[in-house]
């Protein structure tokens, strides 16, 4: 079992000697002995102790009193009073400091030890619980997501501060105000969210659901939040645990998705159309439409596909229309540019 280390802070000189005897006696391993709150502090610098033996009439400007309450406060270092006064002011004075034991001169050995080791204990298991606190804080205030605790009465219990980057509000102003949470609810998603809340409270397991939020700036945000009862080691319902994602960027994706993808497959419902059988007059090559309208053969082709058409005239048909540009022998060179220009043109 490892020694504990104590300071004795006492200003007379034989009875901290006993007391150091004492200590010494029961196992435990004095650091040092000293007579005034300066070199308390001075001492405690230096050896970092684990526990303090405090009598409260000392030498110097620092009382007792005064000096356990700096030890407190500056170094976390448990004290226990050891004193020959036992009046309720000095008392009282005392008791703010918060020690952890007080002992009236003279005190038996025995009780000594009991003080010492129920002081030990009692810093051991807060340190602990300290030492909890903080990494449960680290984990839950240095989350991405909106993290909330709300509790039995419906009140928040605790509210990570991530609700701000998300919402634009502290995490303060809902815990002062719990109504602030159903009042940041888009008023279309409102009635379908506070119908879910009912469901989240005792019975089931997590649920889901999508929502928008309006932000203290008046932004709208889309938010997907999971919530879920919580119960202690016991069975208790503690209330419910809600966790709150801003999903506004995946919104804004999945819509511009679904607008590529109905876009898509409009094109391809027309360019389908042109994979069936099409009613076309044998005679002029028009094309009836689903709607009974006839539509010039490239005119319809183009308004169910990506083709485009500039027009020309075949070598058959130029003949036929044009034969004044023709001989025997073939084109009449010197009108070939005003039939290039009449095909273009045409």
């Amino acid at each position: 079992m490892t020694k504990a280390n104590l300071l004795v802070v006492e200003d007379e000189f034989i009875i901290a000697q006993n007391l150091r005897n004492q200590l010494t006696d029961l196992g435990y391993a004095v650091l040092d002995v000293v007579s005034s709150g300066e070199r308390a502090f001075q001492s405690i610098e230096k050896q970092q102790p684990d526990l303090v033996l405090m009598d409260i009439v000392l030498n110097g400007p620092l009382d007792g009193i005064e000096t356990a309450s700096r030890i407190r406060s500056q170094y976390g270092v448990p004290v226990i009073y050891i004193t020959a006064f036992a009046d309720k002011e000095l008392f009282e004075r005392a008791k703010i400091t918060e020690p952890y034991g007080y002992l009236l001169k003279p005190f038996e050995e025995r009780e000594l030890q009991a003080n010492i080791e129920m002081s030990l204990y009692k810093s051991k298991m807060e340190n602990a619980l300290k030492n909890s606190e903080e990494r449960y804080r680290t984990i839950a205030d240095f989350t991405y997501d909106w993290e909330f605790w709300l509790g039995t009465d419906g009140n928040f219990l605790y509210v990570s501060p991530s609700c701000e980057r998300i919402t634009g509000y502290p995490s303060e102003e809902f815990i002062n105000d719990p109504g602030l949470y159903a009042g940041i609810i888009h008023p279309e998603d409102r009635q379908v969210v506070m119908e879910l809340f009912p469901e989240e409270l005792k019975e089931g397991g997590a649920h889901t659901v999508e929502f928008r939020i309006i932000t203290k700036n008046n932004e709208v945000r889309w938010i997907e939040h999971c919530c879920q009862p919580v119960f202690s080691s016991e069975g208790v319902w503690l209330g419910r645990r809600g966790s709150s994602r801003d999903i506004s960027k995946r919104k804004m994706a999945e819509r511009e998705k679904e607008r590529l993808i109905g876009e898509l497959q409009e094109a391809l419902a027309r360019v389908k159309q042109l994979n069936g059988l099409l009613p076309i007059c044998s005679a002029c090559k028009k094309i009836r439409d689903d709607k009974g309208y006839w539509n010039q053969l490239e005119v319809y082709i183009r308004d169910h596909s990506e083709a485009d058409f500039t027009h020309s005239l075949c070598p058959e048909c130029a003949k036929i229309l044009y034969p004044e540009f023709f001989t025997k022998e073939g084109i009449n060179e010197n009108k070939e540019n005003h039939l290039t220009e009449n095909e273009t043109n045409g």
